[in-house]
């Protein structure tokens, strides 16, 4: 029996290794994955960002035109209602 009994522990030993490797790479992987999309998140942050940055400039730029329209015709509003009077 002492045989076999080498024989299983040089399997175990044998196994213990590979699962011992295929540990390691899988926390490599994992570390990359994880790099990849922190790096990829960032990116998509900085861009949604930007996009709402902008869309917020228009809408500011548009009511600003729409303040100084109002301003305008209630201008020729009073001019023309006192006008009138």
């Amino acid at each position: 029996m002492d045989g076999i009994e080498k024989i299983t522990a040089r399997i175990r030993a044998d196994a213990d290794a590979e699962l011992a490797q295929l540990r390691e790479q899988t926390e490599a992987q994992i570390l990359e994955i994880q790099t990849q999309s922190k790096t990829q998140a960032d990116q998509e942050r900085t861009a949604i960002l930007a996009r709402g940055r902008r869309a917020a400039e228009e809408r500011l730029e548009r009511l600003e035109i729409s303040r100084r329209q109002r301003t305008a015709f209630l201008a020729a509003l009073a001019a023309y209602v006192g006008g009138a009077l």
